[in-house]
């Protein structure tokens, strides 16, 4: 039951390598915008983080490829963090953001598809900057070991163990009967998302590098504009109503789309998780309608189009705004805080608790309020048909529990750390946790987090990553059975 640190070495070779030659992408956008600077640094760092993974696999060449679930979770881990830190090198060379615990906070809010940013002028950076931390996102989205199982077949033994523990959402499940091969099916999909929504934007007015960037934040579930209004930027209804479509799209599950491709449309109308998604998208969108139009005077249409854009946003922790939404009515605020929690559906790119943990928790609910009228009777759990066995549910409710408790704990440490607002603390932690983007108070939509201290802007970093990869993957890295499962 050792640890095959030779396959974690190799494949994490793999990584640097892939991680080095993306770099390319943004050397290129550096050519064609003429950023000189960024063009040595794109082309150095990526020439350099290559060699690296190439030499790394020389080293390992022989070793085994598969791996179990504790090598997954541990290669889970590392690779967040490594692609994390490397990536934050040329923010830090360019001269962009000079301060390396800046650039890794920018970094790991881009690739958990956060999308909370440390700067405080965005349209003064390098395209290809903004190029790359977007670009992030849409790595990101579908989660980094993923990206790497696509493009690798030889991890397809292992590939299973290491996607359950990278994947967003209470199960993982494969499409076809090799890993790679799923994996690639899956990247098929969310590259159609990207064409489709690029060419949209585009015939909205967008040109194409603009488009391609939103196209990034928005099939990613990230967030990261080009501009300091976002995309209120844009003034246009149909920009906000292609992204909010794809925003939601890209909330829901990818498995759930394969299942409409080979079975038909009945596929949406038979999955109680899709539906609730769209239920509380369209319940909250109509609640905060009619409380900042008849609580308070605004015209109704102009309140459903900010209303529907920016629940959008939230529920699939996309993070995009169109308004400051600390100024709306404060029962407005609320709906959109509980969103904060809820997320997108499991095996989608957006995080948070996931709509299917809500799901469950309100059926285990509804059975506990049964039992009180009917002590002696036996209440089976079930969603779409299949019955929920009762370890699934001590799981949810545990990971709740835990959710929350890292919420509270982070939040506390920020509230004595910076002198914040217990609230301000905590909003900023759950957005954090829930890859959300922008919080409330001083970390609302039209602020940033660059006030925070150094310490507090790795702990959110840290943070990210553990809330993108679903607490427990992190978590389990502290326990010391993980480490001698021997002695226990």
């Amino acid at each position: 039951m050792d640890l095959n640190y030779r396959a974690i070495t190799r494949t994490l070779g793999d990584i640097l390598t892939i991680t080095g030659l993306l770099m390319l992408l943004p050397f290129v956008v550096a050519v064609v915008y003429h950023e000189p600077v960024c063009m040595r640094v794109f082309l150095s760092v990526g020439i350099f983080t290559t060699a690296v993974g190439i030499a790394v696999l020389s080293a390992v060449r022989e070793s085994a490829m598969e791996m179990r679930m504790r090598d997954g979770f541990l290669m889970v881990a590392i690779s967040w963090l490594l692609v994390s830190a490397v990536s934050a090198v040329p923010f830090v060379l360019t001269g962009a953001i000079p301060h390396y615990a800046d650039a890794f906070f920018e970094s790991c809010s881009g690739y958990t598809t956060t999308g909370a940013t440390i700067l405080t002028d965005i349209e003064v950076m390098p395209r290809s900057i903004l190029f790359w931390r977007s670009f992030a996102h849409w790595i990101g989205g579908m989660g980094i070991l993923v990206f790497t199982i696509a493009l690798l077949p030889e991890m397809g033994i292992g590939g299973q163990n290491i996607a359950r523990a990278e994947t967003p959402g209470p199960v993982f499940s494969k499409i076809s009967a090799r890993m790679s091969d799923t994996a690639r099916f899956l990247y098929l999909m969310y590259a159609g998302y990207t064409v489709a929504e690029t060419i949209l934007l585009m015939l909205g007015g967008m040109n194409f590098y603009e488009a391609i960037v939103n196209t990034f934040g928005t099939v990613g579930t990230g967030g990261f504009s080009i501009w300091n209004d976002s995309i209120a930027h844009y003034d246009s209804l149909y920009v906000e109503s292609v992204i909010t479509v794809f925003m939601l799209l890209s909330g829901a599950s990818f498995n759930l789309f394969f299942l409409v491709v080979t079975t038909g449309l009945k596929a949406f109308l038979q999955d109680s998780e899709f539906k609730l998604y769209l239920l509380i998208y369209g319940l909250s969108t109509l609640l905060i309608t009619c409380g900042m139009s008849v609580g308070h005077g605004a015209d109704f249409w102009a309140s459903l189009r900010i209303s529907s854009f920016q629940v959008a946003s939230l529920l699939t922790t996309s993070g995009f705004a169109t308004s400051n939404y600390v100024m709306w009515p404060t029962f407005c605020q609320m709906i959109l805080l509980l969103l904060f929690f809820v997320g997108g559906c499991s095996g989608s790119t957006s995080s948070g608790v996931k709509v299917i943990r809500v799901l469950v928790l309100i059926k285990a609910l509804r059975a506990n309020v049964r039992s009180k009228l009917h002590p002696n009777a036996l209440t089976n759990i079930r969603v779409d048909n299949r019955i929920i066995p009762t370890e699934t549910i001590s799981t949810i409710t545990s990971y709740l529990f835990l959710y929350l408790g890292v919420m509270f704990l982070v939040g506390s440490t920020l509230t004595i750390l910076n002198g914040l607002n217990m609230i301000d603390g905590l909003s900023t932690a759950a957005t954090c946790l829930g890859n959300v983007g922008p919080a409330f108070g001083v970390m609302g939509p039209a602020a940033n987090f660059s006030g925070l201290s150094v310490f507090s802007k790795y702990l959110l970093s840290l943070t990210m990553i553990t809330g993108r990869l679903e607490l427990y993957t992190i978590m389990l890295l502290f326990s010391r059975r993980f480490w001698n499962p021997y002695r226990y």
